[in-house]
């Protein structure tokens, strides 16, 4: 066995059983007084390993411990927290009573994004039955939907909903008058008015507003 690869407990098991070896005269070239000092020397060391093995090993419970144990008060400081910032709000606290206790003051919601309305809608009808529609969104990418709604005689329906700023309808019925309006929807379920309207026949195309 290699003793390099064996950890502390282990080897001091194996030193102990080395030591007694060399004490019980096992090894026969040796004289005694060289097998008693081995023996001697590897019983100390082997006995020292164990005492400094016993109290890593405690030390090292102590350590996971102390760290669940500030774990556990890190949660129930953040906790704390967050329910003193939110009773803070409740009692209408001003942006500089939060920057006092350290806190980032909550969002004004007059500073939040409102969805601004879409413009220059534009409808074209193709032989195939689409409609295709174009217009200018005016929105941060990615920050709004935009909602298109039909009219086809009946009133207005919600047709679908996109990120982009162009739409085909699909299915469409030749020689009918569609006309269409678009306008974006925020995260927060925030909208704006509807865009400028165009209409189209089949094969026709409505141009957008000047």
């Amino acid at each position: 066995m290699n003793p390099r690869t064996l950890e502390r407990a282990n080897l001091v098991n194996f030193t102990r059983n080395a030591a007694k070896a060399f004490a019980d005269g096992k090894v026969t070239g040796f004289s005694p007084e060289q097998n008693a000092a081995m023996s001697t020397a590897l019983f100390a060391e082997a006995d020292a390993l164990q005492d400094d093995n016993d109290k890593a090993v405690e030390l090292l419970a102590k350590y996971h411990s102390q760290i669940e144990s500030a774990q556990v008060r890190r949660l129930t400081i953040l906790k704390m927290l967050t329910e003193d910032k939110f009773a803070m709000r409740g009692v209408n606290a001003a942006a500089d009573q939060y920057d006092a206790v350290g806190f980032d003051p909550p969002a004004d919601p007059a500073s939040r994004i409102k969805p601004k309305t879409p413009s220059k809608l534009a409808a074209t009808g193709l032989s195939n039955g689409v409609n295709k529609l174009k217009y200018k969104g005016n929105n941060i990418s990615g920050r709004v939907t935009y909602q298109i709604e039909a009219n086809m005689g009946d009133g207005w329906v919600m047709v679908d909903s996109t990120t982009k700023q162009t739409y085909e309808h699909r299915g469409v019925k030749p020689g009918q008058r569609y006309e269409y309006r678009v306008r974006s929807k925020g995260t927060r379920g925030q909208v704006s008015a509807w865009s400028n309207k165009a209409a189209v026949y089949e094969n026709e195309k409505s141009e957008p507003p000047a």
